[in-house]
């Protein structure tokens, strides 16, 4: 998915202005800058259907749940996957038909809708009746001993629809059930398709995708042309295509990495896994990665000492008053993520009603292209600096440094990275 003109910094390099210096070449046909403008608009395209074809085996796999999917391309202006709806629908039914009873009216007419309706939205469809059916005779009884009837009623109908969106689930339920209900002898039905009908989607019904069938290949469809070609108007056509080529991927970058800070793909803080899945997903699509960082994890000991009436409001005390130099609250600027190392802190009574009370930090540092211990450990003096006021030998802890590696970078920002 590269053309010859694809920038080196991909995602992070604006396409220069019409007129610049790149596009001032005057020796360069205007056909052929519409050509780049329209490989730019394949581009683009291309990179949208793989997006959604690289997105299912994700969710298949249970790596990303469907409706972050589903985010992540509403975020890039692109349809979402399909996903189970469940819809309600409130038709008012009428029938006309000749019957020995009323009762067997009514009950007619509720066999019948119930088999229109399992038959047009699934056997899991359900229909109820808040009110029952009503009937009223329409004439004198017949030689063969049957009376005409009127019946009428507005039964509640619930079913699971499949479909990428809302309103295409609505649309779908109510145009099978007209249909069905239409082919029913004697009956009239407004279904409708506006406040009688509501679609919510149901998270807890799985749905099955297919690559060849809820991504197939879309061809492109070039735009159609006008006039004559005219340098201007072809180098600003280019322009604009490789302008949108940037838009769709900073999108979705800013997307795929708002899904790691908010814990969408693992809730597990710390770990490497969900953002190697997101940066091997980028690389698919021929896009930059990541960035990479040098991490390390810094452990430290807090001692306090604080009044309280058992260990469990101890900890809560002591908490109130180291809270602000957790790994979870980094102070602005400083490359400080939550690490995976989880440890409670330590509570010893030393007299009545006192308690010490020893928190266990460890603190994920994530240096850009540089890999420095001492500065990672500055690092966290700065961060624990915050505790001065009440803990006045705070910057005398002692810190414990492991170094883990060059990483993914923790620390992402999606307007920058």
């Amino acid at each position: 998915m590269t053309t010859p003109t694809t920038p080196a910094g991909a995602a992070g390099v604006d396409p220069p202005h019409p007129g610049g210096p790149e596009l001032t070449d005057t020796g360069t046909p205007a056909s052929i800058l519409y050509a780049e403008a329209a490989a730019w608009r394949r581009l683009t395209h291309a990179l949208g259907v793989e997006l959604r074809r690289r997105l299912i085996p994700l969710v298949r796999a249970r790596l990303l749940p469907l409706d972050v999917a589903c985010g992540v391309l509403h975020a890039a202006g692109l349809p979402p996957l399909p996903r189970m709806w469940r819809v309600k629908l409130a038709p008012t039914v009428t029938r006309q038909a000749s019957h020995t009873s009323l009762d067997q009216a009514v009950t007619t007419l509720r066999d019948l809708l119930g088999q229109a309706t399992r038959q047009a939205l699934g056997p899991a469809a359900t229909i109820a009746f808040e009110r029952p059916p009503q009937a009223l005779a329409a004439g004198p009884r017949n030689r063969a001993g049957l009376r005409p009837y009127d019946i009428w009623s507005q039964p509640t109908i619930t079913a699971l629809v499949r479909a990428e969106t809302g309103r295409q689930a609505r649309t779908k339920a109510v145009v099978m059930l007209r249909d069905a209900l239409y082919e029913l002898s004697g009956v009239m039905a407004n279904v409708g398709d506006g406040a009688s009908v509501q679609a919510e989607p149901d998270p807890y019904q799985p749905v099955e995708l297919d690559v060849d069938t809820d991504a197939a290949h879309q061809p492109y469809t070039p735009p159609p042309s006008y006039g004559a070609e005219h340098i201007t108007q072809a180098r600003t056509a280019r322009y604009l295509a490789m302008q949108a080529w940037q838009h769709l991927v900073r999108r979705l970058r800013a997307a795929l990495i708002d899904v790691l800070l908010f814990g969408d793909v693992d809730a597990k803080a710390g770990r490497h896994a969900p953002y190697g899945l997101i940066d091997d997903l980028l690389r698919d699509l021929g896009l930059p990665g990541l960035p990479r960082a040098h991490q390390y994890e810094i452990a430290t000991a807090i001692p306090l000492t604080v009044t309280a009436d058992s260990p469990a409001a101890a900890r809560l005390a002591s908490y109130r008053l180291v809270r602000d130099a957790c790994a979870a609250q980094p102070r602005y600027g400083l490359p400080i993520s939550v690490s995976s190392t989880v440890r409670e802190p330590d509570i010893i009574g030393v007299g009545e009603r006192s308690y010490k009370v020893t928190w266990h930090q460890t603190y994920l540092i994530c240096l850009r292209a540089i890999q420095s211990p001492r500065l990672a450990e500055q690092t966290v003096r700065l961060q624990l600096n915050v505790l001065a006021h009440e803990l006045p030998d705070i910057a005398t802890v002692p810190l414990t440094t492991v170094y883990l590696g060059e990483h993914i970078d923790h620390r992402l920002d999606p307007d920058q990275d």
